[in-house]
């Protein structure tokens, strides 16, 4: 049965507090789960969602939501962040790209949206994401280069010490690492510990 009393302002931030753990423990959720755990109306989640997409607290996607604290989810999910603001962005950094260039693309989701943007040929990609690679895998003027390294299922990436040795050897005009969190007195950051080689490597070619 649809509790019928879902304007109770008691009712309602019961709800939004249940929706936020459950984004704290699972990173997102549908809107059909939750009308049926907490007996509602879709247009009831819905209107929850939206109220907690205003307080910065999740993302509305397509048929549910996912969290903001993007470090707790897989690639897929983190794709479906603010996808206008990232398509925005990888068209700005496709367009300084110029013919017979050699760029690094890394395996996240705002990279992923610069290499569809990608239209200047010929071109060089090197890459540790079979997403990217996947892009250009038809296009003879692009010439790809996988890095190597161990499968993550989950951020869809090649990791590990042959990615950073392939990595290190490469002399790009272009490298675009993905950024988990940039801060105006830290910097950019990531939720894990970066290998001292891929640190020297970030440090002498990212810039370039």
């Amino acid at each position: 049965m649809v509790n019928s009393d879902v304007q109770s302002p008691r009712f309602t931030a019961e709800r939004q507090r249940r929706i936020e753990t459950m984004l704290r423990e699972q990173g997102r959720v549908e809107v059909l789960e939750l009308a049926r755990l907490m007996q509602v109306s879709e247009h009831t989640v819905r209107r929850d969602l939206l109220a907690l997409q205003a307080r910065g607290i999740l993302q509305r996607t397509h048929g549910g939501a996912v969290t903001l604290d993007t470090s707790r989810l897989d690639l897929a999910a983190r794709s479906a962040v603010l996808p206008e603001a990232k398509a925005v962005v990888g068209r700005a950094a496709a367009a300084l790209i110029e013919p017979g260039q050699t760029i690094v693309l890394d395996a996240g989701s705002t990279p992923l949206a610069m290499a569809r943007a990608l239209a200047v040929r010929p071109l060089t990609v090197v890459t540790n994401s079979l997403d990217v690679a996947a892009i250009f895998a038809e296009d003879p003027q692009v010439q790809v280069a996988l890095t190597g390294g161990t499968w993550q299922r989950t951020q869809r990436a090649l990791w590990g010490p042959a990615a950073i040795e392939m990595i290190e050897k490469v002399r790009a005009d272009w490298a675009v690492p993905g950024a988990c969190a940039i801060d105006a007195r830290l910097g950019v950051s990531a939720p894990r510990p970066t290998p001292p080689s891929s640190a020297r490597w970030s440090r002498a070619h990212a810039a370039r």
